[in-house]
């Protein structure tokens, strides 16, 4: 695997690990029962994309990645606290524009010439996931706007 592919995917490992810490900082503004058993289940998603990507990066460089909250992560945990007291809505918001971005992150992983059919097949079932997460969001911010 080329250097190249290696920090991309130690990109997306960090995006998923960043994502884990925003889901925790989201989650005790949540009143929503369903929204929080949700948003539970996503940030352990998250972390699962962390493990397998950290585990593909290291089989492929002989190392782990270092993979802690950075300041993109800082400031997106800044973002969901802040909207989160906003009311009800507020952690909808918050996590519907995270994981917008992910989205579009992932949308274009599953483009990579990974040269790997199951690296291939992982990002492409982390982007279904991340598809689900962005269409479940959507849908309650739906139903609270009606």
């Amino acid at each position: 695997m080329d250097q190249e592919l290696l920090k991309k995917l130690h990109s997306l490992a960090q995006l998923d690990r960043d994502a884990v810490s925003v889901y925790s900082e989201a989650l005790p503004h949540v009143t929503d029962s369903e929204v929080k058993e949700k948003f539970t289940i996503f940030a352990n998603q998250h972390q699962h994309h962390v493990e397998e990507l950290s585990g593909a990066i290291e089989r492929a460089s002989g190392s782990a990645p270092a993979l802690n909250v950075d300041a993109m992560g800082m400031v997106a945990d800044w973002i969901v606290s802040f909207r989160s007291m906003l009311g009800e809505k507020g952690p909808l918001h918050a996590m519907h524009m995270a994981e917008t971005y992910h989205n579009s992150r992932y949308k274009e992983a599953v483009g990579w010439d990974v040269g790997d059919a199951d690296l291939a097949s992982l990002l492409q079932t982390f982007y279904t996931e991340e598809q689900h997460h962005l269409s479940f969001i959507d849908d309650r911010l739906a139903v609270k706007s009606s």
